[in-house]
């Protein structure tokens, strides 16, 4: 496991951290633990229980979900420093997506119950946490209407023959 220095220099370059104490960082730093995959190994699968987050350290981290028809889409991927597995930390649900390996990839994983330690001592901590989320689902939220605007436009009939179907027949 690397030092402090380096655990807490990952930290800040993680989107929503904040300055953590001593206290905080050692805690982490005694908790945490490096997981390495290969390219194209598989992380975890949709629906596996879900007791840990992790930060990407090294690689990158393919999103993946399983369309209505079976096949599995792309539909994110998470890079150095990046943050996955936050969504089971508040909801007790399993894992929303698949999720492979890129690249060689090293994950530095907290486990759930540390980060709930971690947060009972440190409420800045927690609300840095509430702030990416927060920008996370913006960022969503603005990403979904812009497909939603797409695919309205896609499927609506062009403005041409939109404005011939107002208009009162001649016949």
């Amino acid at each position: 496991m690397k030092d402090g220095a380096y655990l807490l220099s990952l930290l800040k370059k993680a989107e929503g951290t904040v300055s953590l104490t001593a206290s905080s960082l050692n805690l982490i730093h005694e908790k945490i633990e490096e997981r390495l995959y290969k390219d194209g190994d598989l992380i975890c699968e949709e629906g596996d229980t879900a007791d840990w987050m992790f930060i990407v350290d090294l690689g990158e981290v393919a999103v993946i979900k399983r369309s209505d028809d079976g096949t599995l889409v792309e539909v994110s991927r998470l890079e150095n420093g990046d943050f996955g597995g936050m969504m089971s930390l508040f909801e007790g649900m399993p894992r929303s997506a698949r999720l492979e390996a890129r690249g060689e990839t090293k994950l530095v994983v907290l486990h759930h119950d540390t980060l709930e330690r971690l947060l009972e001592r440190n409420h800045e901590l927690g609300m840095g946490i509430m702030a990416f989320m927060s920008r996370c689902m913006r960022r969503d939220s603005e990403t979904l209407a812009k497909l939603r605007i797409a695919c309205l436009l896609y499927t609506s009939p062009s403005p041409r023959d939109r404005t011939r179907s107002r208009m009162p027949s001649s016949a």
